[in-house]
């Protein structure tokens, strides 16, 4: 039963209309905020074990956490627990939560074609829509489905419109402003979207003669795209730039910066005019004659010709929290907010807000807990801020969303190579990484069979470096290999 449903309609829109005030959230900082005392290194945990955390690992910045059994709600351990720390894609595991509550674990998303006017000797005299129901896992072999169930009625022309559409969903250009334009982790998020809203690049022999190809590729089926454009800007151009030309999506790059032979993704920042694109290439390659795409609004009086139905949310869930998609995350959350409020949500940031009060309600926290502050759904930001003892008290709770949830983790490995099996924890959990900023939350079960929940934040904001385009590795080898010392000094401690 979803959020809304359970606590009223009138409570839900009591926060939105909170959140929606010209003071809504206006202590969130433009930037993530720096340090003003120098960075501390780790406290040690238990310095009578002989393990001394902060020698062993020094890296530097804050780090909490909170461990709690889950069979009596006892707080084993804890290291700055009510501390605000970024969480990066750990923001995933509220998201996931909010999902299952509030559309359950069943719902799929639709994608449709629909159409106006009569059909006669394989013309549609009317126009032709594409709508987008959400799907965030739609890819080029979709949509071709979806053309072959348009052949089958006989269509072979629209002498009309072709008009792609999205039903109501947030539109954002881009999920983090703050990070560099072309990275694919970072696309548009609509209604309507198409292969994670990406390109493939080639150049080079690869790409054939033309030395350069922009593709839509997925696991069959890899059409060229007409509606994005890369074009060379000479040497001393930046290393990729986004514009919109004549209504198609254009990256230019630094002519250095593509040698030899090579692939790479690129964002798009058009999901609609994409899908829309790609659907007329598949089209034109079965028969089927269409004019170009343009957006628009869904006609009332339009009948569904086809529609592809998505995977259970469940399953979409697993690979999110497994591959840590972004868009998946984002759009999930966002279907998620509309469902529990029932009304439009105007950006990424309100609808992870009333994912805010959702996970503070549902936990048993005060409303507006300022411990609990995400800006999105994915954690693709260094904005966003949560305290180990609020995320822990959601992943705490008793209730059957939370044993869902636990079933879609993946593994995280925590042992050495000479650790005797019967020693070794199983650990199930949500990694985040940016860079200096690394969190790792989720469950534990003991040899013993003990089961805990946990959460491990470490945070060098002071250090970070919002546009770099890497992650500094040696930081985050140190965060690592904390979190790892820390789990297994748990299991010595807590086990049995």
């Amino acid at each position: 039963m979803g959020f809304g449903r359970r606590y009223g309609f009138g409570a839900v829109f009591a926060v939105l209309g909170m959140l929606w005030s010209p003071t809504a959230l206006s202590d969130a900082p433009l930037r993530a905020p720096i340090a003003p005392e120098r960075p501390v290194l780790v406290e040690p945990v238990d310095p009578t074990n002989g393990i001394e955390l902060r020698t062993l690992y020094p890296h530097t910045g804050r780090s909490g956490w909170q461990l709690v059994d889950l069979a009596t709600g006892e707080v084993l351990d804890a290291h700055e627990p009510d501390r605000s720390f970024a969480p990066a894609s750990v923001a995933k595991l509220p998201t996931a939560l909010f999902a299952l509550d509030t559309l359950g674990p069943e719902h799929r998303f639709v994608t449709r074609l629909s159409k106006t006017g009569r059909i006669a000797d394989g013309v549609l005299a009317g126009d032709l829509y594409l709508i987008g129901g959400g799907d965030p896992e739609l890819d080029t072999d979709g949509l071709a489905e979806l053309v072959a169930d348009l052949a089958a009625f006989g269509i072979r022309e629209v002498d009309g419109r072709f008009i792609v559409s999205e039903s109501g969903a947030v539109r954002a250009e881009e999920i983090d402003p703050d990070q560099p334009g072309d990275m694919a982790f970072n696309p548009a998020v609509s209604g309507l979207n198409l292969n994670y809203n990406r390109v493939r690049l080639r150049w080079g022999r690869s790409a054939g003669s033309a030395g350069l190809t922009v593709s839509a590729l997925a696991e069959r089926l890899d059409p060229l795209v007409e509606q994005v454009e890369v074009r060379s800007a000479g040497g001393g151009a930046p290393l990729f730039a986004h514009a919109e030309i004549e209504g198609r999506e254009v990256w230019t790059f630094n002519a250095r910066a593509l040698r030899g032979t090579g692939s790479r993704w690129l964002p798009v920042r058009g999901p609609e005019l994409y899908a829309g694109d790609v659907f007329r290439q598949l089209a034109t390659d079965q028969g089927v004659v269409l004019p170009p795409a343009i957006e628009g609004a869904l006609d009332p009086s339009a009948r569904v010709l086809a529609q592809r139905t998505s995977r259970p949310l469940s399953e979409i869930l697993r690979d999110m929290l497994r591959f840590s998609t972004n868009l998946t995350a984002e759009v999930v959350g966002a279907a998620s907010s509309r469902e529990a409020s029932g009304a439009s949500i105007g950006s990424l940031e309100q609808s992870a807000a009333l994912m805010n009060g959702w996970v503070a309600h549902s936990a048993g926290f005060s409303p507006g807990d300022p411990r609990i502050r995400f800006v999105n759904h994915s954690g693709l930001t260094d904005l966003s801020r949560v305290a180990p003892s609020r995320l822990v008290g959601l992943l705490a709770q008793r209730d059957p969303r939370i044993d869902a949830m636990r079933e879609l983790l993946s593994a995280y490995a925590v042992a050495n190579a000479d650790d005797p099996l019967d020693a070794l924890p199983e650990v199930f959990a949500k990694t985040g990484t940016m860079d200096r900023i690394r969190g790792l939350a989720g469950y534990i079960t003991m040899p013993a069979g003990r089961q805990l929940a946990f959460a491990i934040f470490s945070n060098d904001l002071a250090g970070r470096v919002a546009t770099r385009r890497g992650i500094s590795s040696g930081w985050m080898g140190q965060a690592r290999a904390f979190e790892r010392a820390l789990i297994r000094q748990w299991v010595r401690r807590f086990d049995g």
